[in-house]
């Protein structure tokens, strides 16, 4: 008996009779001569004992699962002949080969020679199908098998009985350094070998040896040429199944890898603080990161396959977006203008890349709010033309005065004292603007440095008041003034505690309109002296209570701007700070501002909040 593994097709052509029976012993299936031998129809199901009695003598489920080959002769009916019988485990049958003398006459008569012909022949044929088994058994573990490793081990052990002489055929398969052998396998001087080339370079060989000498075989060799071709065709097969297996996987490591790629970009692009918007090439959202959401002032949810323009409300940005981008051109910095009022400004820079999303080109648009960049940006250049302003009066006034004393020598003492007193007043207002600019640059590039000695706020207060009262009594505004006889020193920079003061009390006085009120306070809380100026102008919004100290800055009313380069608070602010105090306001929309200065009597060391 002889060990087989997989089923062949069935020969419709052969002149032998072949039958195809399962486990019940139902013939399922047959060819044209067993038809004919045995007057069989393609739908009337037969038992194959009724028509060859002979294999009760044997299990044919025995058969069929050890998947063996078994020889039988039958004497009597239509099925008298020398039966091969082949059972197929994998597909549950077995297949019957019936070889009668009958047969084998016609074949003697056609060939016009001995009986020995016929019987060549119908080994010819069993070597064929022998073959055949082989082919399909290999076809079956490419099907059916995960690593090409299994199927190396199992195809070395389906070689050696597709050969002449199974019992003395051994197969090995090299491939990539590893061995693979067949049971008792024994390297001989009797051999063959194939190649497997894997992407035309040999990776290996599959090998047959025979462990005896052929009969025969130093006339004309140890193997057919049949199985000569057959080991080409399986080395070929397994290399062609290796090469397409590689190629398969290394596509799948490719589109894994591009996959956490893909998945790595979209992780780092959901968490960029600034909008991220993906789109295709007609403007529909793939993906928007949370930053993109929040500064458009979209729904939560992610506006996936979207028209992007169709999210937006400000039409001159959509003009431009369509009108550069019809031929997909890339730009940077359009502004967009955004939500309700108050309205941000968002500066939007958008580039094609190419084959991001499954091959097809995309764009990646950034969303940077710019916002406060076009707001400081607006105040430099109101703090250019406030400052250009204030610089041009004073000349302008200056240059005045100084042209009508020259032209005229001979005036009153009077008046030309008046006139160099108004010089000196301008000279002094240019000097303080000056002062300020040099005071905010030395306070930014960090090399501004206090003075610090004992000071009395209650004298220093009243200088500041006496300079202002020409103004405040030109408003008939009312002023009034509340320290404390123990009022104690504090140990500070004089001249920027001037500063400190007198910026508020110049603002209070910008700001309160005629017969307003201003009054100045000081007391001791603590460790600390607590300064406050009151009025009652028309207050600050509360938009606009934090950001009145920022440089620059200047409350608009309607399409009016305050006088002023907007220095002021934030020279308040920042030398407060340097004291070691802090500064804040406030106020309600008609009804005035109150600011309130902290300073540490001991000094900016001694545990203010500063810095």
């Amino acid at each position: 008996m002889t060990k087989r593994r997989s089923l062949p097709p069935i020969d419709q052509h052969s002149p032998i009779p072949i039958l195809r029976v399962d486990e019940s012993g139902i013939i399922c299936d047959h060819n044209a001569a067993a038809a004919a031998r045995f007057g069989l129809s393609g739908h009337r199901r037969r038992r194959a004992v009724s028509l060859i009695p002979e294999l009760k003598t044997i299990s044919l489920a025995e058969i069929i699962e050890n998947g063996v080959e078994t020889e039988l002769t039958a004497t009597a009916g239509p099925g008298a002949a020398h039966l091969t019988i082949v059972g197929y485990p994998a597909d549950r049958v077995l297949q019957v080969y019936c070889v009668s003398s009958g047969t084998s006459r016609a074949l003697d008569e056609a060939s016009g020679e001995s009986g020995g012909q016929a019987q060549q022949l119908l080994l010819s044929y069993q070597q064929q199908l022998k073959e055949l088994s082989c082919i399909y058994g290999l076809a079956e573990l490419l099907r059916t098998r995960d690593t090409i490793e299994e199927i190396c081990e199992e195809l070395v052990r389906l070689i050696p009985p597709a050969w002449r002489h199974p019992d003395w055929a051994r197969a090995r398969i090299l491939l990539d350094g590893r061995e693979y052998v067949s049971q008792q396998f024994e390297e001989t001087r009797w051999g063959q070998s194939a190649a497997v080339v894997v992407n035309n370079r040999a990776r290996g060989m599959v090998q047959v040896f025979y462990v005896r000498e052929v009969p025969g075989s130093r006339e004309h060799g140890p193997f057919l040429a049949a199985e000569r071709k057959l080991l080409d065709a399986v080395a070929r097969t397994l290399g062609e199944s290796i090469e397409r297996r590689e190629f398969e996987a290394d596509n799948r490591r490719k589109a894994i890898i591009l996959a956490q790629e893909r998945n790595r970009l979209e992780t780092i692009l959901r968490g960029m603080g600034e909008g991220v918007v993906v789109s295709d090439t007609n403007d529909i959202v793939l993906m928007m990161n949370a930053a993109a959401i929040d500064l458009l002032g979209l729904p939560r949810r992610e506006p996936i396959a979207k028209d992007f323009l169709s999210l937006l409300t400000d039409r001159d940005f959509c003009a431009a977006w369509r009108e550069r981008g019809s031929d997909g051109e890339d730009f940077a910095k359009l502004d967009l203008r955004v939500g309700d009022p108050p309205v941000r400004t968002l500066s939007v820079s958008r580039a094609r890349i190419p084959e991001l999303v499954q091959g097809e080109d995309c764009f990646v648009t950034i969303l940077h709010d710019v916002t406060k960049e076009r707001e400081i940006d607006q105040m430099k250049t109101d703090f250019v033309s406030a400052v250009s302003h204030e610089l041009r009066t004073p000349m302008t006034s200056i240059k005045g005065f100084v042209r009508t004393i020259l032209r005229d020598p001979d005036m009153s003492r009077d008046v030309h004292e008046h006139f160099l007193t108004i010089i000196d007043e301008e000279t002094d207002r240019l000097m303080q603007l000056i002062e300020s600019l040099l005071e905010m640059g030395s306070i930014e590039s960090g090399r501004a440095v206090l003075d610090l000695a004992p000071l009395d706020l209650a004298r220093l207060v009243e200088t500041i008041v006496l300079s202002l009262k020409p103004a405040m009594v030109a408003k008939r505004i009312s002023y009034t003034s509340n320290f404390p006889d123990d009022l104690p020193a504090i140990r500070a920079d004089a001249k920027r505690v001037y500063t400190i003061v007198c910026n508020l009390l110049e603002n209070a006085t910008k700001f309160t309109p005629e017969k307003g009120k201003i009054s100045l306070s000081a007391s001791k809380e603590g460790d600390h002296v607590v300064i406050r100026v009151a009025d009652t102008g028309p207050g600050i919004p509360a938009e606009h209570a934090e950001r009145i100290f920022e440089r620059f800055y200047q409350v608009r009313g309607g399409s009016e701007k305050a006088p002023g380069a907007g220095l002021g608070l934030f020279l308040v602010r920042e030398m407060v700070t340097l004291h070691g105090g802090t500064v804040s306001v406030e106020s309600k929309p008609g009804s005035g501002a109150t600011f309130t200065v902290r300073l540490p009597i001991g000094g900016p060391d001694s545990g203010g909040t500063g810095s």
